[in-house]
C-alpha cells in the first residue's frame, strides 16, 4: 500500500469516527430534550391542578365567610348571590372532570384526592341548587337556616389544601429526580 493510500485510509477512519460522534451527540441531545419536555409538561399539568384547587379554595373560603356570618347572626358581607355562587360551583365542577382526567395520568393518590375535591364541589353545588330552590319559591328563612346543610359539611378550604399539598409533593419529588440526574 502507498502513503496515500494509508493516509485515505485514515482519514476515512477520522471521518467515519466523527460521523459516528455527531450521531451518538445527536442522539443524547434528542433524548434530554424529550426528557425536559416531558418534565415541564407534568409541572405544567401539575401547574393546572394546583390553580384549580386555588380557585376552589376561594370558593370555599366565599362560602365559609357566609357560614360564619350566619353562625354569629350578622349580615354577609355584601349580599348572599346564589346565582352567582351556582354559577362558580358548576363551572368548577366542569373543570374538575378535566383535572381529575390530568391527576389520572400523573399519579393515583393525586387521583384520589382530585376525587374527593370534586365530590365536595359536587355536594356543595347541590346543596347550593336546594338552596336557591327555596329562596325561589319563597320559602320563609333566614340565612343560618339556608346555610345550616354547608355549615355541617367539612370546608372546601380543609380539601384544597390537601389537594395542593399532594401536587406540591409531586412537584418537589420531581424536582429532586432532576438534581439526581445533573449530578
Amino acid at each position: 500500500m502507498a502513503n496515500s493510500d494509508w493516509i485515505n485510509l485514515i482519514a476515512a477512519i477520522i471521518v467515519g469516527g466523527g460521523t459516528l460522534f455527531l450521531g451518538i451527540m445527536a442522539w443524547r441531545t434528542i433524548r434530554l430534550t424529550s426528557t425536559i419536555q416531558k418534565a415541564e409538561k407534568r409541572e405544567r399539568l401539575l401547574n393546572e391542578i394546583i390553580e384549580w384547587a386555588v380557585d376552589v379554595g376561594k370558593c370555599g373560603s366565599h362560602i365559609d365567610f357566609l357560614c360564619l356570618s350566619a353562625e354569629i347572626d350578622e349580615e354577609p358581607w355584601g349580599e348572599l348571590n346564589l346565582p352567582t355562587l351556582q354559577s362558580s360551583l358548576r363551572e368548577l365542577e366542569q373543570r374538575g372532570e378535566y383535572i381529575a382526567k390530568i391527576a389520572n395520568s400523573l399519579d393515583k393518590p393525586l387521583l384520589t384526592t382530585v376525587r374527593k375535591v370534586k365530590e365536595e364541589v359536587m355536594g356543595y353545588r347541590l346543596s347550593i341548587d336546594a338552596i336557591f330552590v327555596k329562596v325561589k319559591l319563597g320559602a320563609e328563612y333566614n340565612l343560618s337556616m339556608i346555610l345550616a346543610p354547608l355549615m355541617e359539611s367539612d370546608s372546601l378550604v380543609n380539601y384544597t389544601d390537601n389537594l395542593i399539598t399532594e401536587a406540591v409533593k409531586i412537584k418537589t419529588k420531581d424536582i429532586g429526580k432532576g438534581d439526581e440526574k445533573n449530578s
